[in-house]
């Protein structure tokens, strides 16, 4: 060897960056320690810079250089010793080290943005950091690490005293409330959740069953099956941490029993954010990454496996995209990442096939349709003018948010749910709900889906629903089916939309009335419901006909607040908490 190739003899590459832990306002990393070549690491470096939403990490210093670009902003450098950060692990030495998070960063979401783009970057999602490791011994740095994109905790999650609630069809065990409650079918009284009292929650997720994600990063799920803990299917030396015991989980041939009660699900990631569907749960983990089981016959859980997947298994992406946002359906699924892209998989999220010649079918000559879907059973890329700010996917169509404000819907509109008219069949591809586009135009600041409707909020709370009406879901008053979205009056006094919750068959809206002039939280903001009330679901005690305009939901007890209501295809689930910590 020559003394120039000695010279270049530096430590390997880290290959990955893993969280360990969190806390409100801090994150703990780890790092398997990399090869030197015999020679001792004397020290490493962390390179951190403050994540923009649908901006990439701006460009590391040189690899012979140890200064920040001077052109750089909110970012720093950390010098950590070798010997101060190695700890000992059951598979071999690893590093790791605690980042705070950013104090702009902080500033930034607490304060209220002008922009659009801005405004849902920080509201919807926690703020994160670019983070990149390298490793230096007597010869030089190394290359840096690919930097991973590190999520802090929820807002949510600093709500110490909150408590959860469920209600509606308690079947399959989906309200979490024991096996007499799921043996009563429907239980309209509000009750709360056993077995997560005292527990802070930073995520919930609700479909056709149940998950939260605590403050302590516990993944805890109920109405479906616990499933196997497996790490990445990459080399087995990048395991870094995992909680799992995968010997108490079912195999791939077991028959599986649905939770009745809330149990803890085994990961061997730090859980950030979840997503239910039909069956199937998604979870994002604290570095982007997406994990799925569930059944899986349409490939609604985004990987080619069996009709049932069973182990906690990694939804794969280009690049090994970061996730922040993912939104299940009866069928299929969707993921905003970092980058402001979005993509899609399951039933019917192929891409199109256009055929417009004759055919001979059989004797006859024929033609084959204009288009023909198919299942995709892997993320592909949705091709769209603008970044992408929000996903939603109902039970048999999609939607999303551009950072001009503009909605586009997709999929099945047999009940008018896309909002292009009912003269409009299955639309394949992503198209602009034309509504919304006039001049000036409409900019859409939120939207959810339901089984077959849909539901949107501009930018100064104005309301619109549209879709299948006819056990009053939309809340217009009577049961005509909307093929195009509509304004939505709530009531006579003066009522800003601040989130809308579609569900299967029902409506759960968020507003605040007079915000300027009141002091009570209970005054200033309100749940409205509205839809199909005989599987308990709109919250009044007792299973009810279909509430053709929305009605204020039942107040909390005194001294309390519900704070977050989600609406599940046939249950509702909801945080309360004590007026002061609002």
């Amino acid at each position: 060897m020559t003394s120039s190739e000695e010279f270049y003899d530096v430590p390997d590459e880290v290959t990955k960056i893993t969280v360990v832990g969190r806390q409100s306002d801090e994150v703990t990393i780890q790092w398997a320690v990399p090869c030197s070549n015999s020679r001792s690491i004397d020290c490493y470096q962390v390179y951190v810079q403050r994540w923009t939403f649908g901006e990439e990490c701006s460009q590391l210093p040189q690899q012979e250089h140890d200064e920040i670009p001077a052109s750089s902003t909110g970012v720093y450098l950390r010098h950590v010793g070798a010997q101060a950060v190695t700890v000992q692990a059951s598979h071999g030495d690893v590093c790791q080290t605690t980042l705070q998070r950013p104090e702009s960063q902080q500033k930034a979401i607490q304060n209220e943005c002008e922009d659009l783009q801005a405004r849902n970057a920080t509201r919807r999602y926690s703020s994160g950091i670019w983070v990149s490791v390298r490793a230096r011994n007597c010869e030089g740095w190394a290359e840096w690490a690919k930097p991973a994109l590190i999520f802090f905790r929820h807002e949510l999650a600093s709500e110490k005293k909150m408590t959860l609630y469920t209600w509606g069809l308690a079947e399959d065990g989906r309200l979490g409330q024991g096996r007499e409650s799921s043996n009563k079918g429907i239980c309209a009284e509000v009750r709360a959740v056993p077995g997560l009292e005292g527990k802070g929650i930073q995520a919930v997720g609700v479909g056709s069953h149940s998950a939260v994600i605590s403050d302590k990063d516990e993944l805890l799920v109920w109405g479906t099956y616990l499933a196997a803990a497996q790490a990445d299917q990459g080399n087995s030396d990048d395991k870094i941490h995992t909680n799992a015991d995968s010997e108490s989980h079912p195999s791939m041939d077991e028959e599986v029993d649905l939770l009745l009660e809330p149990a803890l699900q085994p990961t061997v990631f730090t859980p950030h954010d979840v997503a239910c569907g039909r069956y199937v749960t998604a979870v994002i983990s604290a570095e982007g990454r997406l994990f799925t089981w569930g059944p899986n016959e349409a490939f609604q859980c985004g990987v080619r496996q069996s009709d049932t997947v069973k182990t906690l298994t990694e939804v794969k992406f280009p690049s090994d995209a970061s996730v922040i946002q993912a939104s299940l359906g009866e069928f299929h699924g969707l993921v905003l990442l970092a980058s402001g892209a979005a993509m899609a998989w399951g039933m019917e999220q192929g891409n199109e096939t256009y055929i417009r010649q004759s055919v001979h079918i059989g004797s006859r000559l024929g033609s084959l349709p204009e288009y023909a879907t198919l299942n995709q059973p892997e993320p592909r890329l949705l091709h769209l003018p603008l970044k992408v700010i929000d996903v939603e996917a109902g039970a048999f169509h999609s939607a999303l948010l551009t950072v001009d404000g503009r909605l586009w819907t997709w999929g099945s509109n047999s009940k008018g749910q896309l909002g292009h008219g009912l003269g409009v069949n299955d639309v394949p591809r992503p198209r602009p709900v034309e509504a919304f586009c006039s001049v000036p135009a409409v900019r859409i600041q939120r939207v959810s889906l339901g089984g077959f409707h849909s539901a949107a909020i501009d930018e100064t709370g104005h309301l619109y629903t549209w879709g299948d009406n006819v056990r009053g879901q939309c809340g217009q008053g009577d049961l005509k089916l909307l093929s195009k979205p509509e304004l939505l009056q709530i009531t006579c006094s003066d009522i800003t939309c601040t989130r809308v919750s579609c569900g299967g068959f029902f409506t759960i809206i968020g507003a605040t009335e007079d915000p300027c002039g009141k002091n009570d939280y209970n005054q200033r903001s309100r749940f409205f419901v509205c839809g199909w009330g005989k599987e308990g679901c709109l919250g009044f005690g007792q299973p009810c006909k279909r509430m053709l305009r929305p009605q204020p939901m039942a107040r909390a007890p005194n001294g309390y607040s519900w704070t977050h209501l989600y609406a599940g295809m046939v249950h509702v689930a909801g945080l309360l908490a004590p007026a002061q910590h609002v």
